[in-house]
C-alpha cells in the first residue's frame, strides 16, 4: 500500500487552489491535496481587478457626497427652507394691566408680522417676554388685595369700566348671559341710580336709560326739561368713532403723544379734545339743575373731576360708561380669565407678587449693554431681592420715572428725560368693600326701601371738598355671597335660600371714610352693621386729563424714554383710563418694540 508523504512546502509557484464550502459559497477553503499553476495565475487577476473595483467605488463614492455637500443645500436655500440664523432676545414689561397685557400682544403680532417682511428668510426672531406686577393676579390698578378674606375679582373693583365686549377683545372670550342673571339682577335693584343731598333722594335715573319706564321718564322732563333726552345724545358720535379707529392703533406706528393726537384728530376730529365739556353742554342745550343733579355726579364717579375740568371726549367716555358699564349682579371672574388667557396664549412669563425697585442700563459683556431690572418681594421681604436683563423693557404702570430709573446723589435721574417728556399726574382713590346681612335702608326723605343699588352724592356747596359727605363718590351694591356651607342641591338664584346669604357693597371716595362717617351720611338706622369693612388706597385711580390746546403741535410726551426704553404712560393723557383704549395702546407700543426690533436686525444690532 502506498503510503502518503508531508504535503509539499508552500511557495510563490505553488498557491493553494481554492474550492468553496458547501455550507457558504461566499467563504473560501483550502483543498489539501491540489496545487497548480493555472490557479496561481487566475487569483493574481482576480486580486487585481477587486482592486480596481473597490478603487472605482470609493471614488464614486467620495464624489456623490462632496456632490450631495453642494446640491443639497443649494437645494434647500432655492425652496427658502435654509437652516435659520436665530436671534433671541429678551423682553421685560413692568405692568399686568390692561396696558400691560395689550404690550404682549402687540410685540407677538408685530415680530410675525414683520418676519414676514424681513429681506433675509434665514433670520428666526425668537423673544422670550417677561411680565412683572406687585400683585399677585393680573389685572393691575383693577386688582385690589382682599385683608378680610373677601375674594374680590376685578369686576367688583371696576365694574364702572367693564362690558361685555372687552371679553372678546382682550382674550377672545365669547360668555353667554345666564338667564338667572336677569333674575337676581331685578331682585336686587341693579339699574336703579338715585341721586341725594344731605337730607334727601332728590332723583333717580335708569340704567340702561332705554330702560326708564315711561311714567318717570316723563316726571324727568317735567322737573328737567329737553335735558333729559339731549344729554344721552352727547357721546354717541364720538365714540362711535372712537370705537371704531382703537382696534386699528395695533398697526400705527406713534412714538409720541404729538403724533397720536394728530392722528386720531383726524380720525374724530380735534374738537373732542380741544373743546371743553362745558362748551359741549352748551351746545347741546344740556343745562341748569340737570348738570347739577345727575350729570356732575355721574361724571365725577367715572373721572374724579368736577365738569369744568374735562374735556369733550372725556365727557363723553364719562356718559358712555355711565350708560353700559353697570355693576353685575353675577361675577364670574370672566374679565380675570381673558387677561390670563391672553398672557398663556402668547407664552409670556409672569413675576406677580414682586414690586420693581429699579430699572439700570449696565454694561454685561464687552461692548454689549442691556436693561437690568431689579425688584424686591412686594411683601417687603429683604431677602427676596431678584435682578434680570433684559434687551428691551416697557414701563405700562403709573410709575415715577425718576424713582424707577435712579438717581444722582445731587438728586438728579440718572437717566433725564428729554424736553418732550412729561410725567403724568393722577388722583388718588379710596375704595371700600364691606358686606351687611340684609340690603340697606335710609331715612333719609324720599328714600325707598331697599335703597336703589347705586347712590350718587350731589356735592354740597357749603361744605370743604375734604368733608366726608363731598369725599364720597359712590356706593354700589356688587352681589350676593353665600355662605360656603350649603346643600348640594344648592339654587343660588333662590328667593329663599336656606341659609341667608350677604350682600357686598363698594364705596369710592376721594378722602378715608370711616363706617361711623358713612353711616351718618346715608342716615343709615342704628340697627344696620357693616362688617368686613376694608378700606385701600388706589394711588393712580384717575388720570388727570386736561383740555388740550387748540394746536396739536404744543402736546409733548414721548413713548420712546431712551435706548431700548418705552413706556405707555402719557396715552392716558389722551383717552383717559379707558380700559379699552389701555388695552389697544398697548398694542401699538408692542407694535413699535417689534418693528424697532426688525429695524435692529437688519442693522446687526442684536445677536451680534
Amino acid at each position: 500500500m502506498h503510503k502518503a508523504g508531508p504535503p509539499p512546502p508552500y511557495s510563490p509557484e505553488s498557491p493553494p487552489k481554492y474550492s468553496y464550502s458547501e455550507s457558504s459559497p461566499l467563504l473560501p477553503i483550502v483543498a489539501e491535496d491540489s496545487l497548480s499553476e493555472s490557479g496561481d495565475v487566475n487569483n493574481r487577476k482576480s486580486g487585481k481587478f477587486y482592486k480596481k473595483l473597490l478603487t472605482v467605488i470609493g471614488a464614486f463614492l467620495t464624489a456623490f457626497m462632496i456632490l450631495g455637500s453642494v446640491i443639497l443645500p443649494l437645494s434647500i436655500i432655492r425652496n427658502g427652507k435654509s437652516a435659520a440664523k436665530v436671534v433671541n432676545l429678551k423682553v421685560g414689561i413692568i405692568g399686568a394691566g390692561p396696558s400691560g397685557i395689550g404690550v404682549v400682544q402687540g410685540v407677538r403680532d408685530g415680530i410675525s408680522r414683520f418676519s414676514r417682511d424681513l429681506k433675509d428668510p434665514n433670520v428666526d426672531v425668537q423673544a422670550e417676554i417677561v411680565v412683572f406686577d406687585e400683585k399677585t393676579r393680573v389685572g393691575g390698578r383693577m386688582v385690589v388685595e382682599s385683608t378680610t378674606g373677601m375674594e374680590l375679582e376685578v369686576e367688583d373693583v371696576a365694574s364702572g369700566t367693564l362690558d361685555g365686549k372687552l371679553l372678546s377683545v382682550i382674550g377672545e372670550l365669547e360668555v353667554q348671559k345666564e338667564k338667572y342673571m336677569a333674575i337676581e339682577s331685578q331682585n336686587l335693584g341693579m339699574g336703579k341710580v338715585g341721586y341725594f343731598n344731605t337730607n334727601n333722594i332728590v332723583t333717580g335715573t335708569y340704567r340702561p336709560y332705554a330702560t326708564t319706564p315711561w311714567k318717570h321718564y316723563i316726571y324727568l322732563f317735567i322737573k328737567y326739561g329737553h335735558s333729559v333726552w339731549q344729554a344721552p345724545r352727547i357721546p354717541t358720535g364720538t365714540m362711535k368713532s372712537v370705537h371704531t379707529f382703537l382696534p386699528k392703533l395695533n398697526t400705527t406706528g406713534v412714538s409720541s403723544i404729538r403724533d397720536l393726537t394728530y392722528i386720531i384728530s383726524n380720525k374724530i376730529g380735534y374738537t373732542p379734545f380741544s373743546l371743553p365739556a362745558t362748551e359741549r353742554l352748551r351746545r347741546n342745550g344740556v343745562e341748569g339743575a340737570y348738570i347739577r343733579d345727575i350729570l356732575a355726579p355721574q361724571v365725577r364717579r367715572h373721572t374724579g373731576k368736577s365738569i369744568e375740568q374735562i374735556s369733550d371726549l372725556t365727557l363723553s367716555i364719562a356718559l358712555e360708561r355711565e350708560e353700559s358699564r353697570s355693576p353685575k349682579p353675577v361675577n364670574h371672574g370672566f374679565f380675570q380669565m381673558a387677561m390670563e388667557r391672553s398672557l398663556r396664549e402668547n407664552k409670556a412669563k409672569l413675576h406677580l407678587g414682586v414690586k420693581v425697585t429699579q430699572a439700570r442700563w449696565e454694561e454685561v459683556m464687552e461692548d454689549r449693554a442691556k436693561w437690568v431690572i431689579q425688584w424686591e418681594d412686594a411683601a417687603h421681604n429683604e431677602d427676596a431681592l431678584g435682578s434680570e436683563e433684559f434687551d428691551k423693557i416697557i414701563i405700562a404702570t403709573p410709575f415715577n420715572y425718576t424713582e424707577l430709573l435712579g438717581e444722582t446723589q445731587d438728586g438728579k435721574s440718572l437717566y433725564p428725560l428729554d424736553d418732550d417728556t412729561q410725567d403724568i399726574e393722577y388722583r388718588p382713590l379710596y375704595i371700600t368693600f364691606f358686606t351687611t346681612s340684609s340690603l340697606l335702608t335710609s331715612t333719609l326723605h324720599n328714600a325707598p326701601s331697599p335703597l336703589p343699588a347705586q347712590l350718587l352724592p350731589i356735592l354740597d356747596s357749603h361744605q370743604p371738598s375734604t368733608s366726608p359727605f363731598n369725599s364720597l363718590i359712590e356706593l354700589s351694591l356688587l352681589r350676593t355671597i353665600f355662605p360656603p356651607s350649603q346643600p348640594p342641591n344648592f339654587n343660588p338664584y333662590s328667593p329663599q335660600p336656606p341659609n341667608p346669604p350677604k350682600y357686598l357693597y363698594r364705596l369710592l371716595s376721594s378722602h378715608p371714610i370711616s363706617s361711623t362717617s358713612f353711616s351718618s351720611i346715608l342716615h343709615l338706622p342704628n340697627t344696620t352693621k357693616l362688617e368686613n369693612w376694608n378700606q385701600q388706597e388706589i394711588p393712580h385711580a384717575y388720570p388727570l386729563t386736561r383740555t388740550f390746546p387748540s394746536n396739536a403741535k404744543e402736546e409733548k410726551g414721548s413713548l420712546k424714554l431712551g435706548d431700548h426704553i418705552w413706556t405707555t404712560r402719557g396715552i392716558e393723557r389722551v383717552l383717559g383710563d379707558l380700559v379699552e383704549g389701555a388695552w389697544n395702546a398697548g398694542r401699538m407700543v408692542g407694535g413699535n418694540i417689534a418693528r424697532e426690533i426688525f429695524d435692529e436686525v437688519g442693522g446687526k444690532e442684536i445677536g451680534k
